[in-house]
C-alpha cells in the first residue's frame, strides 16, 4: 500500500523533469556562407549574438562553406560575419528568432567589398599568400638558455577573427563619428606620424622582427620610428614620463607568457578606426609562443577618457622566416600640403 501511494508522486516528478528537459533543450543554427557571386566562403568567422543577454557564440565555416551552432538558448539572435579587409563587406543580420529545440537554417550571402581583386588591395588575401610561401620547420618551440620561449624572428600579425566592439565614451564616439565623416583625413598615418601599438607600421600586412635578449627585446618594423624597446632588466616606468608617440615599455615573464606594460603616451595618436587617446592611454600585451611557427597575443587597451571598459583583442601571430624588412619612407605630407594649393 505504501508503494502505491508513492507511485503517482514519482510519476509526476518524472514527467516534470522530462518537461523541464525539453524546455531547456538548445536550438541550432546552420547554413551556408557564400560570396557575392555564390561562391562558397571557407573559414569565415561567424558569431551568433543573443540580443537579450548579449552572450555570444562563435565558429567558422568548413571547407564547404557550412557552419553550425548547437545548444543555443531560445531567443532572438544577430548573426555576424566579419573577414579581414577588404574582399567582403561585414555582415550583420536582422533579429532572427530561434525557438527551444528548433533547427533553423540561415544562409548568409556576403556583399562585395572595395578591393580590386589584387593582392595589394586586400590584407586578407596578401596575408594568406605570404603564409603559404613560408618555410616553417616542424620543430619544437625554441627556447633561450634560461628556458624561456625564444621570440626571435620575423613575425606577421593577424587580426582578431572575432573582434569585440569597443565601448566608447560619449566624447570619443562623437569624435570618431566626425573623423569618419571627414574620411580620416587628419589621421597621423596620412601625415607620416607614428601609428598604434603593437606594431605601428604603415604597410600592412603587419610584419615585426623581434630581437630577443635577456635584458631588452627590440621590435623592428616598417614604419615611422621603426623600432620599439621593451626593457626586461627589472626597471619600472619613470616617475616623470615625457609623453611620446610609443610610450615607455617594460616587460616580464609570467611562466611562458611575456607581459609588456606600456604607458607614457601623448594624446596625439589614434587607435583603431579613428579612436582618440589621452595621456592616460595604457596598453598591456601578453605574448605566448605556442609552437615553432605560432604565437598568440592578448592585447588590452585602457583609457578612461575613451573607453568605458578595457578593450581586449586576441590576435594570432605567424612566423614568417622567408620575409624581410624593407626601407620605408613616408612622403604623404608633401601630398597633403599640395591638396590645399
Amino acid at each position: 500500500m505504501k508503494i502505491k501511494k508513492l507511485l503517482p508522486s514519482a510519476l509526476f516528478l518524472i514527467l516534470l523533469a522530462a518537461t523541464a528537459g525539453s524546455q531547456d533543450q538548445g536550438g541550432q543554427f546552420h547554413g551556408l556562407v557564400t560570396g557575392p557571386f555564390d561562391g562558397l566562403v571557407a573559414d569565415a568567422p561567424i558569431r551568433a549574438v543573443h540580443i537579450a543577454s548579449g552572450d555570444s557564440w562563435q565558429t567558422r565555416t568548413d571547407a564547404d562553406g557550412e557552419y553550425k551552432f548547437n545548444g543555443l538558448p531560445a531567443g532572438d539572435y544577430r548573426l555576424q560575419v566579419r573577414l579581414p579587409c577588404c574582399e567582403y563587406v561585414p555582415f550583420q543580420s536582422d533579429p532572427v528568432e530561434l525557438g527551444s529545440g528548433t533547427d533553423r537554417t540561415f544562409n548568409i550571402q556576403l556583399k562585395q567589398g572595395f578591393q580590386l581583386n589584387t593582392i595589394g588591395d586586400d590584407v586578407g588575401i596578401a596575408t594568406a599568400q605570404i603564409l603559404a610561401e613560408q618555410d616553417v620547420p616542424d620543430l619544437p618551440r625554441p627556447e633561450t638558455v634560461d628556458g624561456r620561449p625564444d621570440l626571435t624572428g620575423m613575425w606577421m600579425y593577424g587580426n582578431d577573427p572575432f573582434p569585440p566592439a569597443p565601448k566608447l565614451t560619449d566624447w570619443a564616439a562623437k569624435l570618431v563619428a566626425e573623423r569618419t565623416k571627414n574620411h580620416f583625413i587628419e589621421s597621423p598615418r596620412f601625415r607620416c606620424l607614428p601609428t598604434s601599438l603593437p606594431i605601428p607600421t604603415h604597410t600592412p600586412p603587419i610584419l615585426g622582427k623581434f630581437v630577443h635578449t635577456p635584458d631588452l627585446i627590440v621590435i623592428l618594423y616598417e614604419g615611422i620610428l621603426g623600432f620599439r624597446q621593451i626593457f626586461m632588466d627589472g626597471r619600472g616606468h619613470p616617475e616623470d614620463i615625457d609623453p611620446s608617440w610609443l610610450g615607455h615599455s617594460i616587460g616580464w615573464w609570467e611562466e611562458d607568457v611575456l607581459v609588456v606594460d606600456t604607458i607614457g603616451f601623448n594624446d596625439r595618436g589614434w587607435t583603431g578606426l579613428g579612436h582618440p587617446r589621452s595621456e592616460e592611454f595604457h596598453v598591456i600585451e601578453r605574448y605566448q609562443r605556442t609552437s615553432y611557427g605560432g604565437m598568440e597575443l592578448e592585447l588590452t587597451i585602457e583609457d578612461p577618457a575613451v573607453y568605458s571598459e578595457p578593450w581586449v583583442q586576441q590576435m594570432p601571430i605567424y612566423l614568417a622566416p622567408n620575409e624581410q624588412l624593407f626601407e620605408f619612407v613616408c612622403e604623404n605630407e608633401k601630398w597633403l600640403n599640395s591638396v590645399g594649393d
